[in-house]
Formats: C-alpha cells, structure tokens, sequence
C-alpha cells in the first residue's frame, strides 16, 4: 500500500515538473519584453530630428519603458532562483520518498522475519516436547514390561516354593489327619494332633510371608533402579534433543539474519539507483527550464541595454 501511495506522489512529482516545462516554454514562445512594445522605428536618429520635440514627445512612454523592462528583468532573475529552490524540493523530496519506501519495506521484512523466527521456535519447542514424550512413553513401556517380567518370574519362583514346602512336611501331616479321622482318641491326644498341624501350617505361613516379604522387597528395588535408570535416559535425551534443538535454532537465526542483510543491501542499492535516476531526471528537466530562462533573461538585459543607450543618445543630443 505504502509502495503504491509513494509512486502516485512521485509520478504527480514527475507531472507537475513537465508542467512547468511546458509553462516556461510556453511563456518563452509568447514572451515579449516592455520594450518591444515601443516603436522602434521612432528611435532612428535621422540628420533632421528634432530632440527636443522627441523627448516631448517620447520622454514618459521611453522612461516608464526602461522601468518596466528593469522590473521584468529582476522578476526574471527571481524566477531563476525561485526554479533553483523549486528543483532542490523536488529532489529533496524524491530523496525523502525513496528512503522513507526503502526504510518502510526494511522494516516490513525485520518484521515478518521476526514473525517466522518466532514459530519456528515455537515448533522447535513443540518437536522438541513430542520427541520427548514419544521417547519417554517407550522407556516407560520398557520399565513396565521389566516389571511384568520380574513380578511373572517372583510368581513362578513363590509357586515353586510353596510347591517345595508343602512337600517337606506331606507326610507327617497326612499322619496326624489320618490319626484324627481314623483312631479312638482322647480329648487331650486329638488337641494335641492338631496343634501340631496347626504349628506346620503356621511355620509354612510364615515361610511364605517371608518369602512374600523378600519378593516385595527385590521387586520394589528393582522398580527403583528401573526408575532411575529411566529418569537417566529421559535427561540424557532431553540434553541431546534439546542440544540440537539449539543448534537448529542458531543456525535459522542465521538463516534469517543473512537473508535480511541481503535483502537490506539490495533494497539500499535499488534506492541510491532509483534516487540517481530521479536526479538525473531533475536535472535534466532543470537544465532545460534555466536555460531558457538564462535566454529569456540575456533578451531582456539586451533590450534594456539597447533602450538606455538609446535614451543616453537623445539626452546628450538634446544637451
């Protein structure tokens, strides 16, 4: 938008300044100076003229006649600088125009650069947390399916052992049930029969619960170590994730920087052209229009030359 609203303004620039090309040329061709409306003819000096019935005659048309050609004459040299200062504006604000388009599109660009710098590391960071949370999610998987592995084996191995005690003792307690059920016995004998039963199935229970206790306890170790070995390798990872994160960072800050500065020295270069051109331009458009004012003014001074030496004539003839 801005781009678009500084070539209008330069192209109405380029307009007005052939305008007045055409205005001074214009006023050139149909510019006549006071003294071509005086009769000229009136001024040839012949062997019967009369000064003084031409002063009388000719004194105030020929006096207003030299005023108005030395007004015309100062106009004129203040038209010339007026152009000067008309041009050095022009230039100046093509100057001004160029570098405020070639300042606005650097600053467009640091922007959108800065933009596209901060979603990448937004997605940097993005990536980074996914590869993190995937890597995890196996090691996680992996510390599970050793613990399934332990607790299936501590089963295998609690079967096995509560398989080898109920073996140890089979026959001694097989006698003390087939006493109670078979034999005639007194109160005392059976309470004592089965308070040695009782006492195996005790001493096994408490076998197994220490055994029980044993297991929970390698069983809770070894979650330990799974743990730890697991927060090891998500910080190694994150470490090495986030290392080349970093990197990558580094290298599209890079990236962007070199692609600014270069579009930065193209930018500068196409305006320094383009404000040369303009100059070029100006110049040209200038050279033009104060060399037909230089004209314009040489015509002037020369009538008024001729006009106050033919005044200076008739004034000494008179004398």
């Amino acid at each position: 938008m801005f781009r678009d609203i500084v070539n209008v303004i330069l192209i109405f620039l380029i307009i007005i300044t052939g305008f007045f090309t055409y205005i001074i040329f214009f006023e050139i061709e149909e510019a006549k100076s006071p003294s071509f409306n005086i009769d000229r003819k009136a001024y040839s000096i012949e062997p019967d003229f009369e000064p003084t019935l031409f002063l009388d005659k000719f004194k105030v048309p020929f006096t207003t006649s030299l005023d108005d050609q030395e007004q015309w004459a100062a106009q004129q040299e203040k038209l010339s600088d007026d152009y000067e200062i008309f041009f050095s504006e022009i230039q100046f604000n093509k100057y001004v125009l160029y570098f405020d388009q070639y300042s606005s599109d650097i600053v467009k660009l640091r922007e959108e650069l800065d933009r596209q710098f901060a979603e990448y590391k937004i997605e940097a960071d993005d990536i980074l947390d996914k590869k993190i949370a995937y890597y995890s999610s196996m090691i996680d998987h992996e510390v599970e399916r050793s613990l399934e592995n332990l607790i299936k084996d501590y089963r295998e191995e609690l079967k096995e052992f509560e398989s080898e005690l109920k073996k140890q003792r089979s026959n001694e307690l097989l006698n003390y049930r087939l006493k109670l059920e078979t034999l005639d016995l007194t109160d005392e004998q059976k309470k004592d029969y089965k308070d040695k039963i009782a006492k195996i199935e005790l001493e096994k229970r408490i076998k197994i619960n220490n055994k029980l206790n044993g297991i929970y306890y390698e069983l809770k170790t070894a979650s330990h170590l799974l743990n730890e070995n697991k927060e090891e390798k998500v910080s190694y990872l994150l470490e090495k994730f986030t290392e080349k994160k970093n990197e990558l960072v580094v290298n599209k800050k890079k990236e962007i920087e070199d692609s600014y500065r270069t579009y930065q020295q193209q930018r500068y270069i196409a305006a320094i052209h383009n404000i040369n051109q303009a100059e070029e331009l100006i110049n040209e458009e200038k050279h033009e229009i104060l060399t037909v004012l230089k004209i314009v003014d040489e015509v002037i001074k020369d009538d008024l030359e001729v006009l106050k030496s033919a005044y200076s004539t008739v004034n000494k003839e008179r004398n």
